[in-house]
């Protein structure tokens, strides 16, 4: 349990909005728990320093779960980490439809997450859960399982251990757009699809016959080709060539 002097300490810092002293201070205390992190944040406006309360706060739990699991020596401030039911237990808040929510957002990480603690991602389905329900979403279960079917993307496995890392917080995931959360993957393979669609959308006119492009499936000469401008007008054109035998490829 973290010791009252350093509550104290904390709340102080956080009334004088001093971002580098408080971020200071998280970095080195353990035992904070859920219920001190809602009460500190509560303390603030300030979403900078909300966020830093949150972020902090996330890296003690994780730290505290990986040392454990490599055998090392853990502080006697932190405790061990939990099982599941056990980790769910301990962040329940006795509403249905919210506990419903947190035990979905950590199975969705128990899932994507191969290294997963139960005790820091039952707090972050939690926290993840909180700003959901805060924004008073006209259909809060749809927008639950929506980000939770994103966690769970196996061919979007980047996602995942962003938001469980902390490179995208709570917040942040929650209001991410579907565009957002796509993979990189995913959007090469869109971009390709638009540039084809440009490609096959042009009239005939503008189409030329030339003998500068060798087929490689035919090895001929004859080819067709079209050039589109599809990315930022001071990127070079896209070149899209046909050959008589039907092989179709593009450069730029």
């Amino acid at each position: 349990m973290i010791q009252a002097t350093t509550l104290e300490e904390i709340k102080r810092l956080i009334k004088c909005n001093d971002l580098e002293a408080l971020d200071s201070v998280l970095s080195t205390t353990r035992g904070i728990t859920a219920s001190d992190l809602e009460e500190l944040i509560k303390l603030s406006d300030s979403k900078r320093i909300q966020a830093l309360i949150r972020t902090r706060h996330l890296e003690i739990i994780k730290k505290s779960a990986n040392e454990k699991e490599m055998g090392e020596e853990i502080s006697s401030g932190s405790r061990d980490d939990a099982d599941p039911s056990s980790a769910l237990e301990e962040v329940a808040t006795g509403e249905s439809q919210k506990d419903r929510s947190i035990k979905m957002f950590f199975e969705a990480f128990k899932t994507s997450i191969s290294d997963c603690s139960n005790r820091y991602a039952a707090l972050l389905a939690k926290q993840i859960t909180n700003e959901i329900f805060e924004r008073n979403s006209a259909d809060i279960a749809k927008l639950v399982r929506s980000k939770c079917l994103n966690l769970k993307d196996k061919n979007n496995p980047v996602l995942c251990r962003m938001v469980y890392d902390g490179e995208i917080s709570p917040s942040r995931y929650v209001d991410m757009t579907s565009e957002e959360m796509k993979s990189e993957s995913l959007r090469n393979e869109e971009v390709k699809m638009i540039e084809v669609s440009l490609y096959e959308c042009q009239i005939p006119t503008q189409k030329a016959e030339t003998d500068m492009f060798k087929c490689n499936r035919c090895g001929e000469r004859k080819c067709s080709y079209r050039q589109l401008q599809t990315r930022s007008g001071d990127e070079p054109m896209t070149t899209f060539v046909t050959c008589e035998c039907g092989n179709k490829w593009r450069f730029c």
